[in-house]
């Protein structure tokens, strides 16, 4: 979905717009049917959002987290992530919002192989310890056994941010200490964020 065109580009900068309580016999203008009915509408057709995934396969490592850097945006409105910061999704608008990652890995050898997948918030690209208010939703899978198959593992949430908040993709797996790239493309690694209401 596009944004309408007669809505400005600065117009998702800025909160959902707040409505006006109306007095009866008063005089209703073009403006205010724009500020009051049109407005709200498109911002709620076309909220800040992204998706976001990487094209390039990038490799997960065995042990620590680490932050899941993305390189190709489908849609990004409001800024919300940029190529110079590839692992953070960051909320210019406040706002409650749903976010969503979606990873999957080739099939791999060996027995007790796990995959991990977490968000975290304002975490300056460190995994927060178990029980950190920051650490959000995540999930632990188990490899798939069959070859003809890889795994996948999805997350998703919905948490309020104020304007500035980020949040960033950990993941890890326990194949030793090698590495594991999952699937490249939008259909093997994908991070979304729409706005859902105001806090």
């Amino acid at each position: 979905m596009t944004t309408p065109a007669h809505l400005p580009n600065s117009y998702l900068n800025r909160p959902f717009p707040v409505q006006k309580t109306w007095n009866a016999g008063e005089t209703v203008a073009a403006g205010d049917l724009d500020a009051n009915i049109r407005d709200a509408v498109n911002y709620m057709l076309a909220p800040p959002r992204c998706i976001v995934y990487c094209a390039n396969p990038q490799q997960a490592q065995g042990g620590t987290p680490v932050a899941f850097s993305l390189d190709t945006a489908l849609t990004n409105t409001d800024g919300m992530w940029t190529p110079q910061n590839p692992s953070v999704i960051t909320f210019n608008t406040p706002g409650v919002y749903k976010i969503a990652a979606y990873l999957h890995y080739p099939y791999q050898s060996g027995t007790g192989i796990e995959f991990h997948l977490g968000f975290a918030q304002n975490a300056g690209g460190l995994w927060p310890v178990v029980g950190a208010p920051n650490r959000l939703c995540e999930d632990t899978r188990q490899a798939s056994g069959n070859s003809a198959f890889g795994s996948s593992i999805w997350i998703s949430g919905i948490y309020p941010f104020n304007q500035g908040d980020y949040v960033q993709l950990f993941t890890t797996q326990t194949f030793a200490t090698s590495a594991i790239a999952p699937a490249g493309g939008q259909f093997g690694s994908q991070v979304t964020a729409r706005w859902v209401s105001t806090n």
